[in-house]
């Protein structure tokens, strides 16, 4: 999560209005694409090195990153622009601002429910429909294609000036629409375990067009929303990753709780969340106007 906050401080540091949209867009695409390739790699050093090379791995890739941070990565906040804002203070300012405490819940809200799949995946898909581990696993390049796909859209709608609300609003619609097909084939035993093949096409369908939709919501709503938080952008930045970070884990809390060993519950769940999402940001963008 470290990582993650610097980075979109790095981003609204140096980067601004419709540049800034693209360029968390062209991020997206990247971050899609970890999903898939993560536990690829993971699963190949485990087989052939053992899972001390992991590991191992791991601190590699975290001594060379940090050598090419050090070495090529300038400030990117001016001084002119820096205020002693206290974390106090700040947290006050966010705390009141509706815009924030929305976009970041829906922030929050998307990437729950990816963050439950993740953990609760394993047990819908191989547990109760007889799934591979194997083929588990390849299933994440099809969403992270999906991903991707957001992002791209996201990016071409950006880049011709579309309202962030416009394109938040079809994000949303196409995440609740996937939910509502996939909670109804649950609900109407559609999705069953006795028809594995047409269970776990209809789950990854719909986990598919969710991905997407979420990534072409979620750039803009990363982009915009500490528009106003230049001045204290590091200190507003980490609060609101906090922020949104606290969202993911009450979600995933809620569904291992929620979890009661049929098909319906993540559907419906996920269907509840998306729901509400859409929602709070209709009537947000309905008070502000």
């Amino acid at each position: 999560s470290t990582g993650s906050i610097l980075g979109q401080v790095i981003c609204r540091d140096a980067f601004h209005g419709k540049e800034r949209g693209i360029l968390f867009s062209n991020i997206g695409v990247a971050l899609s694409i970890s999903p898939a390739i993560g536990p690829f790699i993971g699963g190949a050093i485990a087989q052939f090195v053992g899972w001390r090379g992991v590991f191992m791995a791991l601190i590699l890739f975290g001594m060379i990153v940090w050598m090419q941070t050090r070495t090529s990565l300038p400030e990117t906040h001016p001084k002119h622009s820096r205020s002693k804002g206290s974390i106090l203070n700040v947290t006050k300012t966010l705390i009141k601002d509706p815009k924030v405490l929305v976009y970041g819940g829906i922030i929050g809200g998307l990437n729950g429910i990816v963050f439950s799949y993740y953990g609760e995946g394993s047990f819908f898909l191989i547990e109760m429909l007889g799934m591979s581990p194997f083929v588990y696993g390849i299933s994440f390049i099809l969403l992270a294609v999906s991903a991707a796909i957001g992002c791209h859209i996201s990016k071409y709608h950006v880049s011709r000036d579309v309202t962030l609300e416009r394109l938040v609003m079809m994000g949303l619609g196409l995440c609740t629409s996937a939910m509502l097909i996939f909670t109804l084939c649950a609900l109407s035993n559609i999705i069953h375990g006795n028809r594995p093949l047409t269970s776990i096409s209809i789950t990854l369908a719909c986990m598919s067009l969710f991905f997407a939709g979420m990534d072409i919501a979620k750039p803009s709503l990363l982009s915009k929303a500490l528009d106003s938080y230049q001045h204290v952008i590091g200190t507003a930045s980490s609060l609101f990753g906090f922020y949104y970070y606290l969202i993911i884990a009450l979600i995933t809390f809620i569904m291992a709780t929620v979890r009661d060993g049929t098909l319906r519950a993540m559907p419906i769940f996920f269907l509840c969340l998306s729901g509400m999402m859409i929602v709070i940001f209709k009537l947000f963008i309905t008070k502000q106007c």
